[in-house]
């Protein structure tokens, strides 16, 4: 159980800080893993940001969902008039 929480929260993140301590090799990996991971959360805002293939996509997202309501919507009126 433990092993799949610490996956499923810190899996990507550690994996990515691991990365950046091989790549740079710092004198104190433990220090600079602290710092990195510290940082990790601001890193990803500022990568949603700075990407607009993200913000894109979260648009598209939006539109796809507001169709789908409202055809939810026309349905939901077309059973109330039949109903009637």
């Amino acid at each position: 159980m433990e092993s799949q929480y610490l996956k499923q929260c810190l899996g990507t993140c550690l994996k990515k800080g691991l990365a950046e301590v091989v790549e740079h090799r710092p004198a104190d990996p433990i220090e600079y893993l602290a710092h990195w991971i510290y940082n990790y959360r601001t890193n990803l805002d500022e990568e949603k940001k700075v990407n607009p293939t993200s913000a894109k996509k979260d648009c598209f997202n939006i539109v796809d969902e507001l169709e789908r309501l409202k055809i939810q919507e026309e349905e939901q009126r077309k059973l109330e008039e039949q109903r009637q």
